[in-house]
């Protein structure tokens, strides 16, 4: 969830309805808590960050952010009329 909304800060809040609907179980906000600690440890310290009340990836960490931008230069570059840059940057963004 937070890597579909990366840039954004995500609130506790919002996790908690996302995964778990309009009816979360009573112990979801320790739930996620634990989640999160989960993910960090599964993906290493600056990879998730704590912003206010809520989480957001690290920007360059994140594929969907990477496919975003590799994805929007070959638009732009299609839009120009640069082919072969465009096919450059839509195998980026493709790229694993």
């Amino acid at each position: 969830m937070l890597g579909l909304h990366g840039g954004f800060v995500v609130s506790a809040e919002t996790l908690v309805e996302l995964l778990w609907g309009e009816d979360p179980p009573r112990t979801a906000a320790k739930a996620l808590q634990t989640h999160i600690s989960a993910l960090r440890r599964s993906l290493g310290d600056g990879f998730v960050l704590t912003k206010g009340t809520g989480w957001t990836p690290a920007e360059t960490d994140v594929d969907a952010s990477r496919y975003k931008a590799a994805a929007r230069f070959g638009r732009d570059a299609a839009a120009a009329g640069d082919t072969s840059g465009a096919v450059a940057r839509f195998e980026e963004a493709l790229a694993p």
